[in-house]
């Protein structure tokens, strides 16, 4: 996407070109950078690299301080950030880079009654990229289905009250008494 690297990587001082080929992993990740942000890409075989430098590219992120962490960000199997716990991501948080779906989106399939990553998949489109977030998607499910109310609501309070700890809901919104009516039952009392 974007610029091609150049031929010569000299010839334009204003660029800087990092390059990872790794022929034994069937691996090959550029990045062409102009002033701190990504011009243009290349990737093989990373599919979350990839999917971040088209983010970085799409939106003029600026790289980090050692760009070189734009290569290859992930350690192989290892979960992103936050997986192990879900319930310390903001709803905001991104799940699905390549779809743009986030915690709140995978928590509102869930409620919605989606249980498997693959209803996960047909709602909102998470894990139909690069696949990369699968893990966190179903680290995801498997925290919310731990945390369903038991059938009967006769589960402790802190299970059934799953909703309103780890949604973005809005307050219940309560009619409060009309100064009338307030008045009225003050001179009956």
């Amino acid at each position: 996407m974007g610029q091609a690297a150049p031929a010569d990587p000299y010839a334009d001082p204003a660029l800087r070109v990092l390059t990872l080929h790794d022929p034994a992993r069937r691996r090959h990740v550029q990045a062409v950078l102009r002033e701190g942000r990504v011009v243009g890409a290349s990737c093989v075989g990373a599919g979350r690299t990839a999917a971040d430098l088209t983010q970085a590219f799409e939106r003029e992120t600026p790289v980090p301080a050692d760009p070189a962490a734009l290569l290859l960000p992930y350690p192989d199997h290892t979960p992103a950030a936050g997986a192990d716990d879900p319930t310390r991501l903001p709803d905001a948080t991104t799940v699905c880079r390549c779809n743009g779906v986030t915690k709140r989106d995978v928590v509102q399939a869930h409620l919605d009654g989606d249980r498997t990553v693959e209803q996960v998949a047909a709602r909102t489109r998470a894990t139909t990229g690069c696949g990369g977030c699968r893990g966190q998607v179903l680290g995801l499910l498997e925290w919310m289905s731990r945390s369903e109310p038991a059938a009967d609501d006769t589960a402790p309070a802190e299970q059934r009250s799953f909703h309103a700890r780890n949604t973005a809901a809005q307050p219940e919104k309560h009619a409060l008494p009309s100064v009338t009516s307030t008045e009225a039952r003050g001179a009956v009392s």
